[in-house]
């Protein structure tokens, strides 16, 4: 869910390769970079042709998870993990108005129990507290 890939269009202006999935047929249409590409992220499929490219030194997964059901969220992170060595996920947690006021969110919970949900698949650190929403932003390595 890259939506119209803001973070994409500032990576490739510093010379970094991006790749973007998107369910929205029109944010792919009127994406800033023509590195997006339609799909689910809850489907393994569009995951193939990234893995192809070996893992990403870096995957964003800002505002996604908290629109997924708690069913998906384990085949969504299992493919996440084949393709990227760090991630930066962003969520809002319980106590965010934010977490509510979006009904399209799905997924409801404390940040305990993402970082919980979160570590299954990497090691989690907190960000630091200079990172603009910090809050609800969490770290994922592999290493």
């Amino acid at each position: 869910g890259c939506g119209r890939a803001p973070y994409g269009y500032v990576a490739e202006m510093l010379g970094h390769v991006y790749r973007g999935i998107e369910l929205s047929e029109w944010a792919v249409r009127n994406a800033l970079t023509p590195n997006v590409f339609i799909g689910d992220v809850t489907d393994s499929k569009v995951y193939v042709p990234l893995r192809q490219e070996g893992r990403f030194d870096l995957v964003l997964c800002v505002d996604i998870l908290e629109h997924l059901k708690k069913e998906d969220l384990d085949k969504v992170l299992s493919n996440v993990q084949r393709i990227a060595k760090k991630v930066i996920f962003s969520v809002p947690f319980l106590g965010d108005p934010n977490l509510t006021a979006d009904k399209s969110h799905l997924t409801h919970e404390s940040k305990e129990w993402w970082k919980n949900k979160l570590s299954e698949y990497f090691r989690i650190t907190d960000a630091p507290p200079y990172f603009s929403f910090a809050h609800q932003i969490l770290i994922g390595s592999l290493e």
